[in-house]
């Protein structure tokens, strides 16, 4: 068996700069939020879709998109530097149909410094709404009958990280129209 690998040099989009709308692939890399939110939302209106979302190790985020045809996706970058005011900002995107683009949740500083929590939400052309919970617990018997239970009712895992101390935060949704 061969494993083919293959690396591409990609011009990126940094802060200061705008978008080349023309190209058929964008990579949007940015220290600041706000200059990602402002880039993302211009490049979504231009037609283009997230492929996927990452942290480098500069602290950069970098959204790497690719030019669709058809009408465009809406997205919106959540943050917040308390992870029960995400949940809240989550669930009410989720009921408006937005949803989490697996690997897009990040989390920015350390155990030492103030973390922030980012992740990117897409909206695809006539999406109905989702339910989304938030599961922010230790691994334990209780959250594993939690997990369960929530599976059997349609739920599925999207994502999931792990803070200090075993405390673990799952992300669920269900389509509910």
């Amino acid at each position: 068996m061969r494993l083919l690998i293959f690396i591409l040099i990609l011009p990126f989009v940094a802060a200061g700069e705008k978008p080349n709308l023309g190209a058929s692939v964008l990579l949007l890399s940015h220290k600041k939020s706000a200059d990602m939110d402002d880039h993302l939302k211009m490049a979504a209106e231009a037609g283009f879709r997230v492929m996927a979302v990452t942290q480098a190790v500069d602290g950069n985020t970098n959204v790497l998109m690719r030019k669709q045809t058809g009408a465009p996706s809406a997205y919106q970058m959540l943050r917040s530097s308390n992870i029960n005011r995400l949940k809240g900002r989550v669930t009410t995107a989720a009921s408006e149909g937005y949803r989490l683009i697996p690997g897009s949740l990040m989390v920015k500083g350390s155990v030492m410094s103030n973390k922030t929590f980012m992740l990117v939400m897409e909206k695809e052309p006539g999406a109905g709404s989702y339910d989304c919970k938030v599961l922010i617990s230790k691994m334990d018997d209780k959250l594993a009958s939690v997990l369960e239970k929530l599976t059997a009712d349609g739920y599925q895992s999207i994502a999931m990280f792990s803070q200090k101390n075993d405390v673990q935060v799952i992300f669920m949704e269900k389509k509910t129209s």
